[in-house]
């Protein structure tokens, strides 16, 4: 396993580490919306297992992609920020 993968599943550990702990601690309104997006995932398989299968197919496949993005995005932003963080930490003199 290269560095670019260990950095990856490190990266992808830590993310999903923070996520986990941020949904334990979430406060009562986040708590109604994660409640609120899982009764909605419900809803919407319903929905897709009534359609036509080419329709079910392109509209699950865009919700994959569109999931995706987002995770690759969550992704780029953690890596930017550690940047950030190191960059302000040689700024300051800690680094």
């Amino acid at each position: 396993m290269g560095r670019e993968e260990i950095m990856e599943d490190a990266i992808r550990e830590l993310t999903e580490l923070a996520l986990q702990e941020r949904r334990e601690t979430a406060d009562e309104s986040e708590q109604e919306l994660f409640n609120t997006v899982v009764e909605l995932s419900a809803k919407v398989k319903r929905v897709l297992d009534q359609l036509p299968e080419e329709e079910r197919i392109l509209l699950t496949d865009y919700l994959e992609k569109k999931e995706l993005i987002a995770d690759h995005d969550c992704r780029h932003l953690y890596m930017q920020g550690v940047k950030d963080c190191v960059k302000l930490l040689k700024t300051l003199g800690v680094m």
